[in-house]
């Protein structure tokens, strides 16, 4: 996965689970912190999102 940057959006699944990145570790894995997996914020290193986007932070 050639994106990531820190503070892009890793989208999992169905779209159900959007986490930030912190660290792009090169070979499709991505250091990331979520709260959306249950009732704690949570980080780790996943190798399963199926989007990474980058949000606009530019808005008027």
């Amino acid at each position: 996965m050639r994106r990531g940057p820190p503070g892009d959006l890793a989208i999992y699944g169905d779209n159900a689970h959007i986490n930030i990145v912190v660290r792009n570790l090169g070979q499709g894995r991505l250091s990331t912190i979520g709260g959306n997996q249950g009732p704690l914020v949570e980080s780790g290193v996943r190798t399963t999102a199926t989007a990474v986007l980058r949000p606009n932070f530019n808005i008027s």
